[in-house]
């Protein structure tokens, strides 16, 4: 009698395991989707809805409607509810990243960034502060980020220019090595508002059992270095705040991916905190794509990527869907098959909207009429 209950119990934990393997949810992938490459963006004030911090919706013929279907840009759940930053009136100017791998394709991948742009604001929101107005842009600065709008003289154009730079393994733990920014520019609060300019450069050093990163920082009122030591055997389980963008980018956005609620702790050089990012996906979100130059929409269904570090909305990336890999479109080529580069169409931090330059020829190897006309499908098969 014992044996069979010992039987029996032994039985009931091995479907228990069983059924436990096949509810457990799969880990989202991670893959280098990147080779060498550049991309502009153009940078414009987020897709507000008038005054509020609601943002509008459009038909499929890019009409603004109430009760439209599709977004330029999505919202954090009460993202703008507590914000300290005063909302501009306009924002122009250009943001260009450049991807470039080590010529063996995996000992690391060099990633930088440069952002100029200009910012327009109510002169009455502006403090009278002779250090915050000193970074009102010059007219060579306006035309250079193309600031056309008109504006009454009760307004205050300020420039900003911000250089980024990372190193990192060119894996799928992405690993960062080194770190460099460069920030000139400005905060406009609605209590503090001030000048920032400092460069920050970081060293990450794997040779002991607790990485270390050497951060170095420079300001008007000198040089300071300081060290942060990571938790023991930590190496791989982080990224560089400078590498969330293209870290996004690397998760899978298939219609089962996500589910595991995926995370990564992200360092910032400039705070001196390890935090972790949070992820979520929209998968196929109806959005709206404008491309300026030619003054036409596309109406379609794409990937939405959000993260959230801390308890902080952060960035909202609106990315190409896998659907193109069936026509052969925004892929790369594996031993297993083609798998989805997801390139960034889009992507939205706090008030600024950062939109690819389709018609850029300079850089751009994109076959963007393709891709476009490729997007249009889906988006009409779903009107």
């Amino acid at each position: 009698m014992k044996r069979k209950i010992a039987l029996l119990v032994f039985v009931i934990l091995i479907l228990c395991l069983a059924l436990t393997a096949c509810n457990q949810t799969a880990a989202t992938k991670v893959l280098i989707r990147w080779k060498t490459e550049t991309h502009v963006f153009n940078i414009s004030l987020a897709d507000f809805a008038g005054d509020s911090n609601n943002f509008k919706y459009y038909t499929s013929e890019g009409v603004a409607v109430e009760g439209g279907k599709y977004q330029k840009d999505i919202a954090f759940a009460s993202e703008f509810k507590n914000w300290d930053e005063i909302r501009p009136l306009a924002v122009s100017g250009t943001y260009t990243i450049d991807v470039v791998p080590s010529s063996d394709g995996t000992a690391y991948c060099d990633v930088t960034t440069k952002q100029e742009m200009c910012v327009a604001y109510k002169e009455a929101d502006i403090h009278d502060n002779s250090e915050l107005l000193a970074a009102k842009a010059t007219q060579e600065q306006m035309d250079k980020c193309k600031m056309t709008d008109t504006f009454d003289s009760n307004v205050v154009i300020l420039y900003s220019a911000t250089e980024t730079a990372v190193r990192f393994e060119n894996t799928s733990s992405q690993k960062p090595l080194s770190s460099s920014v460069k920030v000139d520019g400005f905060y406009t609060g609605k209590a503090a508002q001030k000048l920032t300019k400092y460069e920050i450069s970081t060293e990450y050093d794997y040779s002991g059992k607790r990485p270390v990163a050497k951060t170095i920082m420079k300001t008007a009122d000198g040089e300071n270095t300081t060290e942060y030591k990571f938790a023991r055997n930590s190496a791989g389980t982080f990224i560089d705040s400078n590498q969330i963008l293209i870290y996004m980018r690397s998760l899978d956005k298939s219609s089962t991916s996500f589910q595991d609620n995926p995370s990564k702790n992200v360092f910032n050089p400039y705070t001196q905190t390890l935090q972790v990012a949070s992820f979520g996906m929209s998968y196929e979100y109806d959005v709206l794509l404008t491309d300026t130059a030619q003054d036409k929409t596309l109406a379609t269904n794409i990937n939405v990527v959000s993260a959230a570090i801390g308890n902080n909305p952060f960035i909202m990336q609106e990315n190409l869907p896998e659907g193109l890999a069936k026509k052969n479109l925004d892929v790369f080529s594996t031993l297993s098959g083609n798998e989805s580069k997801f390139t960034t169409v889009r992507f939205r931090v706090g008030y600024l909207a950062y939109e690819i330059d389709y018609s850029d020829t300079t850089t751009n190897t994109t076959n963007w009429s393709e891709i476009w006309t490729a997007l249009a499908t889906p988006a009409e098969e779903k009107a």
